[in-house]
C-alpha cells in the first residue's frame, strides 16, 4: 500500500521492511540490514502505522461583541 509518489516520504523509517533501533537514527532492515533511517531503497512499500502524525493547531478563541 503505497501513500503518495513523494521520494522525501520513502525512508527505511516508514518501510514495511524495516524494524526501528532504540536509538531511533538506525533501522533494521530485512532486505539490508542495518541501515540510517533516511536511507532508502528500490524494495520501499510503505507502512500506514509508521506515520508520525502531528497534532492539529489550536483553534483561536473568537470574541463576540453582545447584542442589546
Amino acid at each position: 500500500m503505497r501513500k503518495k509518489d513523494d521520494t522525501d516520504d520513502m525512508i527505511c523509517a516508514r518501510c514495511e521492511r524495516g524494524t526501528p533501533l532504540f536509538t531511533g537514527d538506525a533501522v533494521l532492515c530485512r532486505q539490508r540490514g542495518l541501515v540510517w533511517a533516511t536511507a532508502h531503497c528500490r524494495r520501499f512499500r510503505y507502512d500506514p502505522l509508521k506515520r508520525v502524525v502531528h497534532p492539529a493547531p489550536p483553534i483561536p478563541k473568537l470574541d463576540f461583541p453582545e447584542l442589546p
